[in-house]
C-alpha cells in the first residue's frame, strides 16, 4: 500500500474541475494530474475481470503455488499440472500490479514522488467503475466531487468544446440540439452517480457546489483537514486570478448563462436533467418550470435508481 495520500477531482466538463486542480496544485507538497483521456475506464475493467471472474478463483488462484514453495518456477513448468490456467499471482497480487501501474502514470519516481498525489477527470462516473476501482485500491483516498448548475453547465460546454459562438445564437443552439440532449443526458447520469457516492461515504466522497466554492473557499476545509493541509494567500491568489478562466466567476456567468440555450434547447434540456438539478439544490428558472414538472417523469423513464 502506497505511504502517500490521493487525491482525485471529479466533475463534468465545464464546471470548474480545473480551478480546484489549479488551487490544490499550489501546496508543495501536492501533485494532481490532469485529465488523460479516461483510459482507466478499460483499466479498471480489467481489474474487476481478475478479482471478480469466477474462472479466475475455480482454476487460477486456487491451483497457485502454495506460500513458502521453494522452487516456485518448478511448480508451475511440471509437465503433470494442468497449465491451461497457470498463473503465479493471487487477488492480492493483483491489487498492488494495479496500485503500480497507477502510479506510475500519476506519481511518477521519473518526475518526483509526492506526498499527495492524484488527478482531475471529466470523464469517469458514467457508466464506469473507475472511482469504485481507485476507491478499492485506496481505500483511505479523498475525493473532490465538483458540481455545476446542469443548465449553465450544457451552455458552457456548447461553447466551448463545440463551437457554440455565432452571430446567430439562437439558430446555432437548434442546430446544435443532438448535441446538447447528448450533453444533459450524460451530465445527469454523472451528477447523480457522484451524489449517490457522496451519500454512501461523505468521510471519503466531498460533493461541493461550484458556485458556492467561488464564493467561499473555506467549504474546502473538512477535505484540507484530512489531508493536513490549510488554505493560505497561495490558494486565495488562484481565486483571484483571471488567467485560463477570462468570465468564469463573475456573477452573471455563473447565475445566467443558460439564457443563452434559447426556449426550446432549455426546455428539452430541463426535461433531462432538472430532476438532478434539483436533488443537487439548483431550482429550475421560473420561465422552465412546466419542464421541470415533466421532467420528474422523464427522470423516472430514463435513469435507473441508484
Amino acid at each position: 500500500m502506497s505511504e502517500n495520500k490521493q487525491l482525485f477531482i471529479i466533475g463534468s466538463g465545464r464546471s470548474g474541475t480545473t480551478l480546484v486542480q489549479r488551487l490544490f496544485n499550489t501546496f508543495p507538497n501536492v501533485l494532481v494530474w490532469g485529465e488523460h483521456a479516461g483510459f482507466l475506464k478499460e483499466i479498471s475493467d480489467a481489474y474487476f475481470n481478475l478479482t471478480q471472474n469466477p474462472s479466475m478463483f475455480e482454476y487460477s488462484y486456487s491451483q497457485a503455488a502454495p506460500e513458502g514453495t521453494e522452487d516456485s518456477m518448478g511448480f508451475y513448468k511440471r509437465p503433470e499440472r494442468w497449465q491451461a490456467w497457470n498463473n503465479w499471482f493471487h487477488p492480492d497480487d493483483v491489487k498492488q500490479l494495479f496500485r503500480d501501474y497507477i502510479e506510475s502514470f500519476f506519481n511518477p519516481k521519473k518526475i518526483g514522488e509526492s506526498e499527495i498525489w492524484g488527478f482531475k477527470e471529466i470523464r469517469y462516473g458514467k457508466n464506469d467503475r473507475v472511482l469504485e476501482f481507485i476507491k478499492e485500491l485506496y481505500p483511505e483516498a479523498q475525493f473532490i466531487f465538483i458540481t455545476r448548475n446542469g443548465l449553465n453547465t450544457l451552455e458552457s460546454q456548447l461553447t466551448t468544446f463545440h463551437q457554440g459562438e455565432s452571430k446567430f445564437l439562437m439558430i446555432k443552439r437548434i442546430l446544435q440540439l443532438p448535441t446538447a440532449i447528448k450533453i444533459a443526458y450524460e451530465w445527469a447520469i454523472q451528477n447523480r452517480y457522484l451524489m449517490h457516492l457522496s451519500k454512501q461515504d461523505n468521510s471519503s466522497f466531498h460533493l461541493f457546489q461550484f458556485e458556492t466554492l467561488v464564493k467561499n473557499i473555506n467549504v474546502l476545509d473538512p477535505i484540507l483537514n484530512n489531508l493536513g493541509l490549510e488554505l493560505g494567500e497561495q490558494q486565495l491568489k488562484v481565486m483571484k486570478m483571471k488567467e485560463g478562466r477570462g468570465s468564469g466567476l463573475e456573477q452573471t456567468s455563473v447565475d445566467q448563462r443558460w439564457k443563452r440555450l434559447g426556449f426550446i434547447p432549455a426546455n428539452i434540456a430541463e426535461l433531462l436533467l432538472g430532476t438532478t438539478n434539483k436533488q443537487l439544490g439548483y431550482q429550475a428558472p421560473k420561465r422552465l418550470l412546466v419542464s421541470s414538472f415533466l421532467g420528474k417523469i422523464a427522470d423516472k423513464l430514463l435513469f435507473k435508481k441508484l
